[in-house]
């Protein structure tokens, strides 16, 4: 990102801030207007929705024009030509258009990606005549490598956790990918730790290095589960079919110890560093956990489990609200469960998910069936009325 791009994304992150400072009271609407005032936006940005309208429309039109050009050349290298001047035209509306969360640089970054895509798999199959295992290497590779260039220089979050997904995978494609994926999102998470709260790192970028921690979390929860192992799941990304070897007892035994110790260690460093995404994936290690458990060890029908996991966790979350709001200002050990922001999350998602709505068409009315129909007589002449 450029120094501009970086000071404008800074600047929208103060305004975001005086929003929040607000609602919880801290300053008033004159002190948001003079915060305002000292940092300016620049930027052309519009609403949620419109940004998301116009990314899928923006996107549309990209891979529309890839598709064009594949039938008018009659081959797919014409996407070598294509995706340049799609990242070219990218660029050109982040940097001289200033554009910032407008959603059309955004859509035309997704058909620059998908574009590099089909680039590289013309090139592994017709270019290298490579077999299909090179050939899905070769286009992991350059996926991978595309989206770490597109979120690094234009700090969009969904082509960090692409491109980080790409990357996990590829390393899954070796022999003992599995314990690879492991050890390498294992190995990332006080890297981006690190530098999603370094305040030298710009906002946006923060945001990227949040999803590829997400990506990373995943990975590493799919990897050490004992039923992916059982099932061999990351080992098809090796051979596209699962493996038939028979998995150690001391591996096995590793994995089950994992299922259960790596979402608790993922709790706690959440819970030592506030940081509420680890939060969720500790969470949500524990519930793969207790999953994993069920099908395995038969305790009552799933429908059951679930339920009654669900009672359980809405009892503990209101005794843990309870518990917070007892304590000394509302807070226990600087945790709170009072808000401390604009709770208007729901409301965009509502907002995007109505405009994604609104792009499906409506059926259209059945045809009316021709027929005849009595119009009925009218009586009366010479100025007699129709009625009495």
């Amino acid at each position: 990102m450029t120094p501009e791009q970086v000071a404008a994304d800074r600047a929208a992150m103060v305004r975001e801030a005086a929003v929040a400072w607000r609602a919880s009271g801290l300053i008033d609407e004159a002190g948001e207007r003079a915060v305002r005032d000292l940092h300016p936006d620049d930027r052309v940005r519009v609403g949620t929705a419109f940004r998301v309208l116009l990314g899928i429309f923006a996107g549309g039109a990209g891979l529309a024009a890839m598709a064009l050009a594949i039938m008018v050349t009659d081959s797919a290298a014409a996407t070598w030509l294509l995706a340049p001047g799609l990242v070219a035209l990218t660029e050109a509306l982040i940097g001289p258009g200033r554009r910032a969360q407008g959603g059309i640089e955004e859509g035309l970054s997704f058909a620059a990606w998908v574009t590099v895509i089909v680039a590289c798999f013309w090139l592994g199959e017709k270019g290298l005549d490579l077999r299909d295992q090179g050939v899905f290497r070769l286009v992991l590779s350059g996926a991978a490598a595309m989206a770490g260039l597109a979120a690094w220089r234009w700090g969009m979050p969904f082509h960090a956790i692409a491109g980080t997904a790409c990357l996990l995978v590829l390393l899954g494609t070796v022999d003992g990918g599995r314990w690879l994926v492991l050890g390498a999102a294992v190995a990332a998470f006080p890297v981006l730790s690190y530098g999603r709260g370094h305040p030298r790192v710009s906002p946006s970028h923060r945001q990227c290095l949040d999803w590829s921690l997400v990506a990373c979390s995943v990975a590493a929860l799919l990897s050490i589960n004992y039923y992916t192992l059982d099932h061999h799941w990351l080992e098809r990304a090796r051979d596209y079919q699962a493996a038939g070897d028979e998995v150690g007892l001391v591996v096995r035994l590793v994995s089950v110890l994992g299922t259960i110790l790596l979402p608790l260690a993922t709790l706690r460093r959440a819970i030592t560093t506030r940081d509420r995404l680890l939060l969720w994936f500790g969470l949500l290690g524990l519930g793969a956990a207790g999953l994993t458990l069920r099908a395995y060890v038969h305790l009552a029908p799933l429908w059951l489990l679930l339920i009654l996991v669900g009672l359980i966790v809405l009892g503990l979350a209101a005794v843990a609200h309870r518990y917070l709001l007892a304590g000394p200002a509302g807070e226990r050990a600087g945790i709170t469960a009072r808000p401390l922001g604009p709770t208007d999350h729901l409301k965009q998602v509502v907002e995007i998910a109505g405009t994604v709505a609104s792009l499906t068409p409506t059926a259209p009315p059945p045809a009316a069936e021709p027929g005849f129909k009595g119009e009925g007589g009218r009586f009366g002449g010479g100025g007699a009325s129709e009625s009495f």
